[in-house]
């Protein structure tokens, strides 16, 4: 590659923000469609990749949103998670921030045409039954020694 930034479009890196929801023993999920290159048909917690400039809060607000129909209020920070890989095209790094939050408004729907195709309540005794990415058993891990 030529340029002013040489190497720039080999690398990619990521921040993204992640939903911990928990309401009557049941974990607020989304399955990743078809679209997505990595894992499709597994499931991951609500949320995604930050905007340019855009407050990772704001992040897990809107992706929730949009892969769920909920509005959400985060409560707290639980962990992060950083992987630096490569795939065919590029070298890797991502930072995921996980938050717990809670439900204010809307309704369950699935997000259109997007990342996720399906989001679902499910309960925390049967997750050993589901496949879940990385992310959620991230996200899932402290919660889940809280309620126990």
């Amino acid at each position: 590659m030529t340029g002013k930034y040489p190497g720039l479009a080999e690398k990619y890196f990521r921040i993204s923000a992640y939903a911990v929801i928990v309401q009557e023993g049941q974990v607020l999920l989304c399955r990743l469609s078809r679209e997505v290159r990595d894992s499709p048909g597994s499931w991951t917690l609500p949320g995604g990749g930050c905007h340019f400039g855009e407050d990772p809060l704001e992040t897990v607000v809107r992706e929730t949103h949009e892969e769920t129909g909920y509005q959400i209020r985060v409560l707290r920070p639980l962990t992060v998670t950083s992987d630096h890989y490569r795939n065919s095209d590029h070298e890797v790094h991502v930072v995921r921030l996980i938050f717990e939050a809670e439900i204010v408004s809307g309704e369950l729907r699935p997000e259109p045409f997007g990342s996720t195709d399906l989001a679902q309540w499910i309960p925390l005794a049967s997750l050993d039954q589901w496949p879940l990415v990385a992310t959620a058993l991230a996200g899932l891990a402290g919660v889940l020694k809280e309620i126990a």
